[in-house]
């Protein structure tokens, strides 16, 4: 029965027995949207269901202050007779978008972390607890192409000063933006507050280009135990949502279109300025994407505990474009393409378990077909990667050098190199690399490539078959305290440091095992320091500075 009294322990509840399949309707669709909707009328509270299985053949509208509730493990969706989707439009079953009250503009020029904007235009019916989506014609870097989104990004309003013309926002901006750049500032009245949880949805599967959830313009959604399978296109899109929860939730089958042009397949999206979002303790299984994010500077979101497996066709944790301050954190990737991409500005991918992977384990940084040529920091740390055919970990500084990278205690076994190129304050430090089941007789296990103050410290590099640290048109570098031994299978006779057209090396305390050939050489290198280092080859020579100038070799002990 339908309680619409309101009590300070309880919200309203809205059964959904009292509302009755009519004469003419085939299934549960216009009787769930009835509910839907009373709930909406007696000022929000929860739409309970029943734990059985519901037909629904078309979209639900969403409204705020909604909780949508099944019974754990016996509410079952049934969503596949949905309207089959295309290029142009993809079904939704559930949907949450919330409205454009007004569009202002400023009066000024605005800052990087700036929360007071001064504001030109008519201020009523703006309230605290709208959103503001600031959006701009000025791209993320200053003469970028068409590859680099604008600068655009979703706040919250704290504060209306209707006598000084100014709104407040309580994050502080995350770009500079110019008063010649078109600056907009929509104000949304969002779809706030929405909970959805103990629900089984089954979409329509291959062929369906069907989507789950998609919120947009919202603010406060959680979804709690909500399993979904088949939807092929995305199973939830979460655009231009500030803060969010998705937990304890499986995805399973998002696998992409077929067809050209489509680039989806994500069991849950995070795109367009969303923010302060959480995806924790949740399952992925057959998506092209596990969890994919990007396209205008989704930040503050992170990735926590989730077990992603079967990622066949890409990375299993995607950040396609600039994506501004995530953490990806103890997750566990499995039996996939690739583990983790992270584009971006200070990213921190750590305490992941990475394994069995045809492709990358993390690839951090730009691609040949998204050069990034803006990129802070990124932190890769104590994770834990074993066999992957490609590298252990990629950062590539493409058409933009990176401006800090840590790589720290990461454990890789059976694997590819770890590979750092265009960076600059690089620590690669304490970790093990075991590469002595690798066939490939010339792998690495240390690349640089066009790097500059680079710092090498106590690592274990193990069954090097051609270089333990390779290094190319480098300065400014440090090679200190490290364990290289070559061996394992098809050792290839190669040396354990190699440095090409470098300048300033200092190369001190680091231990070389076995070398076959030599445990240092270098090209075209110059100022170097080589000392106390403890040496044993299978060959006449220990080292060779070939051409150097400014060398000192000190107090090293051969074996």
């Amino acid at each position: 029965m339908m309680n619409s009294n309101k009590t300070n322990d309880t919200r309203n509840i809205v059964v959904i027995e009292d509302f009755p399949i009519l004469n003419g309707e085939v299934d549960d669709t216009l009787r769930f949207q009835r509910a839907i909707n009373e709930v909406r009328r007696i000022g929000g509270g929860t739409l309970q269901l029943g734990g059985e299985t519901y037909i629904l053949s078309s979209l639900l509208t969403l409204t705020s202050d909604l909780t949508i509730a099944g019974v754990k493990n016996l509410t079952m969706l049934d969503a596949q007779t949905l309207p089959l989707g295309n290029q142009n439009t993809r079904p939704y079953l559930m949907q949450g978008i919330g409205s454009v009250k007004k569009t202002l503009r400023s009066t000024s020029a605005i800052v990087e972390g700036q929360t007071r904007i001064p504001i030109s235009g008519d201020l009523t019916d703006v309230h605290v607890g709208d959103l503001l989506a600031i959006k701009s014609q000025e791209r993320q870097y200053i003469n970028a192409g068409s590859h680099i989104p604008y600068k655009e990004e979703l706040q919250k309003i704290v504060e209306v000063d209707q006598v000084n013309a100014t709104i407040v926002v309580d994050g502080g901006l995350m770009f500079d933006y110019h008063e010649d750049s078109q600056l907009l500032f929509d104000v949304i009245a969002p779809i706030s507050n929405v909970t959805l949880k103990n629900l089984e949805i089954t979409m329509g599967g291959k062929d369906s280009i069907h989507g789950g959830i998609q919120f947009s313009y919202a603010f406060n959604i959680v979804l709690d135990n909500i399993i979904v399978n088949g939807a092929e296109n995305v199973a939830v899109n979460m655009a231009r949502t500030y803060k969010f929860m998705i937990q304890n939730s499986v995805f399973l089958n998002s696998t992409s279109p077929n067809s050209i042009n489509f680039n989806s397949g994500y069991g849950v999206n995070v795109t367009s300025t969303s923010c302060y979002g959480k995806i924790y303790y949740n399952v992925f299984d057959n998506c092209r994407h596990g969890i994919a994010g990007g396209n205008h500077a989704p930040h503050h979101i992170e990735i926590a505990e989730n077990l992603l497996t079967n990622c066949r066709i890409g990375y299993a944790i995607d950040c396609h474009e600039p994506c501004i301050y995530w953490t990806i954190k103890a997750n566990t990737i499995r039996g996939c393409v690739s583990g983790i991409t992270a584009r971006g500005m200070y990213v921190t991918v750590s305490d992941n378990i990475i394994n069995n992977l045809t492709g990358v384990g993390i690839s951090a940084g730009a691609t040949s077909t998204l050069p990034l040529p803006f990129i802070k920091q990124y932190i890769i740390r104590n994770n834990r990667i074993t066999n992957t055919e490609g590298r252990a970990i990629n950062v590539t500084g493409t058409n933009g050098e990176i401006d800090d990278v840590i790589i720290q205690g990461n454990v890789c076994v059976n694997t590819e190199r770890i590979r750092v190129n265009n960076s600059k304050n690089i620590l690669v430090t304490n970790n093990f690399i075991d590469q002595q089941k690798v066939i490939n007789p010339t792998r690495n296990s240390l690349q640089f490539v066009d790097c500059q103050n680079i710092d090498v410290h106590n690592n274990q590099l193990l069954g090097i078959g051609g270089y333990g640290v390779l290094i190319e048109n480098g300065s400014d570098i440090r090679i200190t305290g490290n364990l290289m031994e070559q061996g394992g299978v098809s050792p290839n006779a190669n040396d354990g440091i190699r440095a090409i057209d470098c300048q300033q090396l200092q190369i001190i305390s680091n231990q070389f095992k076995n070398m076959i050939r030599l445990s240092t050489f270098t090209s075209n290198s110059d100022h170097i320091i080589f000392s106390n280092n403890m040496i044993k080859v299978n060959n006449e020579d220990n080292f060779r500075f070939a051409g150097a100038q400014n060398v000192i070799e000190t107090a090293n002990i051969f074996l």
